[in-house]
């Protein structure tokens, strides 16, 4: 499968994945919705702050990248505790060598 090639991005292929039905619905719920600790799981997460949490409603700023590639993206994320993390992008800044 090729790799998709955007302006200064490249994006793996998406590849289908099945979770083991080790983790209870409200484990992988609390490992979605802990955006604070995105950086220390999740690849290439250099940057995971929440800017905003209030009630079910968080708003966050996240910076995804590999070596001079870098982008900075805000997103606003609605909780439905133990079902659901919706999560919408806001805003972005695509650059390199930052």
């Amino acid at each position: 499968m090729p790799h998709i090639i955007i302006p200064h991005v490249i994006i793996p292929p998406i590849i289908p994945r099945i979770i083991p039905n080790r983790w209870s619905p409200q484990q992988l719920y609390e490992v979605v919705a802990d955006v604070t600790h995105y950086k220390e799981f999740v690849p290439w997460c250099q940057r995971s702050v929440v800017t905003l949490d209030k009630d079910n409603y968080m708003e966050a700023e996240l910076e995804v990248g590999f070596r001079v590639f870098v982008e900075r993206y805000t997103s606003k994320i609605i909780l439905n505790p133990g079902k659901a993390v919706h999560s919408k992008v806001v805003w972005v800044y695509c650059g390199c060598c930052v």
